[in-house]
């Protein structure tokens, strides 16, 4: 601040520093090389610290976190760049976080979460519709095909059915070894009280995967007749 002085007052010139909100301006931005992968596929996340402060290098730590579990992390070099690849990404959506210690001046600070989605295994169901007699039963199949080496118990079920028909799986619960798919046969009964459709009824088919992966549906046309 310069003040020009007056007749009585002699001028002067004052310099003031503005301390700065350092939880204003600590920021973690993260990225990752893939949005979608296979199991065991290298994906790559960059998670990069900056400030609004001038000239502030940024010190601490980053660490990358897979929902609130920890999957590794490292100082900040002088480029704010912090880099991890790993392997080791779950079946299903993985919620990928960055997380920034802070430092002296700075304050911690996290990134938007970035889901990764790896996938599991599919499921397919044929045929895709089938006609039932009163009284008698049909089979359809079910192939489960894992996809990058998943290996975990599937569980098996059936909803929607119309009154009076049942479904039994030749396995309730499917362990998928990682490579080859697993075929499970499903046998549909009517019982002779279940009532005729004139046009198909979809029915549900889910597989659940226990380690907790986004169950899989499939539909199943159902036509009763006489």
């Amino acid at each position: 601040m310069d003040y020009t002085g007056d007749a009585n007052v002699k001028g002067a010139s004052q310099t003031y520093y503005v301390p700065f909100s350092a939880s204003d301006y600590s920021y973690v931005t993260l990225g990752t090389s893939l949005s979608n992968s296979f199991g065991g596929q290298p994906v790559t996340l960059t998670a990069t610290v900056g400030s609004g402060i001038p000239l502030h290098v940024a010190t601490g730590t980053v660490t990358f976190f897979n929902g609130s579990t920890a999957i590794g992390g490292a100082k900040v070099p002088k480029s704010g760049t912090v880099i991890l690849v790993t392997r080791k990404l779950a079946a299903g959506v993985n919620n990928l976080i960055a997380t920034y210690s802070g430092d002296a001046i700075l304050t911690t600070s996290s990134s938007s979460p970035i889901p990764v989605t790896v996938a599991d295994y599919v499921m397919q169901v044929l045929p895709a519709s089938v006609k039932v007699e009163q009284g008698q039963s049909e089979k359809v199949t079910l192939d489960l095909i894992p996809q990058g080496g998943f290996a975990d118990p599937v569980q098996l079920s059936c909803s929607d059915l119309p009154t009076d028909v049942t479904c039994k799986f030749s396995q309730s619960t499917v362990t998928l070894g990682g490579v080859n798919p697993v075929t499970v046969s499903l046998t549909l009964k009517a019982s002779k009280a279940a009532e005729i459709t004139t046009k198909p009824v979809s029915i549900t088919i889910t597989a659940t995967s226990v380690t907790g992966t986004t169950p899989k549906t499939s539909p199943l046309h159902v036509t009763i007749k006489k």
